[in-house]
């Protein structure tokens, strides 16, 4: 009886460690991956070096990954005394990611590869009045459009990041207050998967498209950064040292609905004299209003630089720079990036915005900052949505959760 006891307890023991054994080497992968994916194009000795991993584990899970397609040999490197090194890349094209932005008023959804690049782009309105239903139905429309326009792919379509303007539970899939759009505890997450059978992340919008801009545009190499969304509101969404700042909860970045002015005009979120109620286009439309009620026409005034129009942009942007004042004091970036619709304006917005901080920043620290216009333009947030269901992916090993 002993001894059976005993065999019985070496073959479990036997099963775990084979266990254990394949979830070294799947996370070794992933860590290898990685270090390709980031620092391509590099060579079995870099990665080796930079992972801490020997040459001998590298060299097989570099020849796994060539298999599965999921990184390409470049060719030869530069010589430091021996062979000249073979070069890894990471391979974009193994799979697809989707990205949507819910606007206010329109969505607009990309089709990228892993690196970022789109392959197919969409925008629609949002449709009229607050339903909900007619929402996620128009939104479920668009992702399966742009999934119609996806090439083959070893991988296929990882999944769906939402970028969404308001205060966004990530961990539960649930918009918690989205003041504009009228949407209030919404399991977005559930109800999109259970439409799309895809996997499906939910973000801030000013912090899909922060991140967006770290990865692929103005913000890339700047460890910490300011991004300020100008739209129908405000949203901010901020880097520190590389990383996305969301807070003890996960609501940091809703600087839209910091208060001015106590005794001022109420807001959606239920405040009064919120920050986005004088430095918006909802609050450039209200400035004029007698001269036209549609964005798009206001900003072509602008561009042919109309003089009540350029007005009525710079006080604005005078106002967004008051804002900026108290950010830039708490958070001391090292760049503003400006994007969402009104950052069409270019200078008429930037400039005030520069002239308020030059004069209202403590130790004159705009000396040192710089501001400028982001560089996706109007696929920031989408963008950056995909992007944070790519890096959910390879942060779990190649697998999303």
């Amino acid at each position: 009886m002993a001894e059976r006891a005993s065999k019985r307890k070496e073959v479990t023991l036997f099963v775990v460690r084979t266990g254990d054994s394949a979830m070294v080497k799947q996370l070794n992968k992933s860590i290898v991956l990685n270090c390709i994916r980031r620092s391509s194009p590099i060579s079995r000795t870099s990665i080796s070096r930079m992972t801490g991993l020997n040459k001998s584990t590298v060299s097989v899970l570099t020849a796994e990954l060539l298999t599965e397609g999921q990184i390409v040999e470049l060719g030869t490197g530069h010589s430091t005394g021996g062979r000249r090194p073979k070069l890894l890349s990471f391979n974009g094209r193994v799979g697809l990611a989707l990205g949507i932005e819910v606007g206010v008023t329109f969505l607009r959804g990309v089709l990228c590869d892993l690196t970022g690049n789109i392959l197919a782009s969409h925008q629609m309105p949002m449709p009229p009045g607050r339903s909900v239903e007619a929402a996620l139905s128009a939104l479920v429309q668009m992702a399966q459009q742009l999934m119609k326009q996806a090439p083959k792919t070893p991988m296929g379509v990882l999944g769906l990041g939402v970028g969404v303007p308001g205060v966004v539970d990530r961990d539960q899939g649930t918009v918690l207050l989205a003041p504009n759009l009228g949407w209030r505890d919404l399991q977005l997450r559930t109800l999109l998967q259970q439409s799309l059978g895809l996997p499906v992340f939910l973000e801030n919008e000013a912090n899909a498209a922060a991140l967006g801009e770290k990865w692929f545009g103005a913000g890339s190499g700047v460890p910490n950064m300011l991004y300020v969304s100008v739209g129908t509101g405000i949203g901010t969404g901020v880097i520190l040292g590389g990383q996305l700042f969301r807070g003890g909860h996960g609501l940091a970045g809703e600087a839209g609905h910091m208060v001015l002015e106590a005794g001022g005009p109420p807001c959606n979120c239920g405040n009064r004299g919120c920050w986005e109620l004088y430095a918006s286009e909802a609050a450039l439309l209200r400035r004029l209003r007698d001269v036209s009620q549609d964005a798009e026409t206001i900003y072509q005034l602008a561009s042919r630089g109309d003089p009540r129009v350029v007005t009525a942009i710079s006080a604005v942007g005078e106002y967004l720079g008051i804002g900026l004042v108290s950010l830039v004091n708490i958070f001391d970036p090292d760049l503003v990036v400006i994007g969402g619709p009104m950052a069409r304006c270019g200078k008429w917005l930037i400039n005030p915005a520069e002239r308020v901080l030059s004069e209202r920043l403590m130790l004159r620290r705009a000396r040192n900052l710089h501001i400028t216009v982001g560089t996706l333009g109007e696929n920031s947030c989408a963008l950056g949505a995909a992007s944070i269901l790519v890096e959910a992916h390879f942060s779990s090993g190649g697998m999303v959760v």
